[in-house]
């Protein structure tokens, strides 16, 4: 990982790294935590160590993050906030991180892009419409972000790679690991032909509990929000996980495209038109209100 300029200042990726990795480890840690004690320290993951740790650092510890991560190193890599090519995006999100991992095109950031999201169980309809509108996005030129779940996100994928389409997909694992387990050629994919973005710290989450891990996809979803112009949802139920890239978008002052089974079937639909969403009826709706 070679040196990024930050500022007027050379920082070490690689040092920012296992910093931002450390700060994960400690107990009790989550990203609201994280983000507040690197964001009251200068911005950086090693500054937060040092006021973090105070005199007394757990140098066991770190060694301990520090080799497993570097165990794990070599098909990916960092960027680190206040470097030219950081997403300005990401800086607008609720409780930003200074870091993220990635493999693939990191220009297509700065492209226009537009996350298409929908349930991880779609009928036949939600399939159709979510393809049609993927079609019409790449054939565009608007790079097509997804969260790389079963159901749709796996449509959407394949649609906009099979129209040599741009993606984006973000998503709430680590960097190096896949699921589900059979989107694994797919993940490779995207890699490979577009984007593979993640925020999920590698240490902390091999060593936490199983049923916490899932508590990274809804942060995914901010992140996703947070890369895009705007958001299309498609289908979703009242306890859909996409209610979280919903009031992101509102939070964030991106735009909130709902399709009629979501603006008109569903409560949090309903509430989110109250808060500045726009109800499409058709793929020429959905280009209308981006400016395609």
């Amino acid at each position: 990982m070679t040196d990024q300029l930050v500022g007027n200042a050379v920082v070490s990726p690689y040092k920012e790294l296992m910093s931002f990795e450390y700060l994960y480890a400690f107990k009790g840690t989550s990203r609201s935590k994280v983000s507040k004690i690197i964001e009251e320290n200068g911005g950086l993951p090693s500054k937060a160590v040092t006021s973090a740790e105070g005199f007394f650092p757990d140098k066991d510890k770190q060694n301990e993050v520090i080799d497993y991560v570097r165990s794990r190193l070599g098909n990916f890599s960092i960027l680190v906030d206040g470097t030219p090519q950081f997403p300005d995006g990401l800086r607008g999100q609720k409780n930003p991180l200074p870091i993220f991992y990635y493999r693939g095109d990191i220009s297509l950031t700065e492209s226009r892009c537009v996350s298409v999201v929908d349930t991880r169980h779609p009928d036949e309809r939600g399939a159709k419409a979510a393809k049609r509108l993927t079609s019409a996005l790449a054939r565009r030129g608007i790079t097509v972000v997804m969260g790389l779940a079963a159901g749709i996100d796996t449509i959407v994928a394949r649609t906009a790679l099979d129209l040599d389409g741009h993606v984006v997909g973000v998503i709430g694992t680590p960097i190096h690991r896949y699921y589900p387990k059979e989107n694994h050629s797919l993940q490779d994919l995207v890699a490979t032909k577009g984007l593979l973005i993640s925020q999920v710290p590698i240490y902390r989450y091999d060593h936490q509990p199983f049923k916490t891990q899932r508590y990274y996809f809804p942060e995914r979803n901010i992140t996703m929000a947070a890369l895009s112009e705007a958001t299309v949802i498609v289908e979703a139920g009242e306890t859909s996980g996409t209610r979280t890239q919903a009031k992101a978008c509102i939070d964030q002052h991106k735009k909130l495209i709902l399709l009629p089974e979501v603006a008109e079937n569903t409560t949090w639909g309903k509430k989110f038109l109250d808060e500045g969403a726009v109800e499409a009826h058709s793929v020429a709706d959905v280009l209308s209100i981006i400016g395609a």
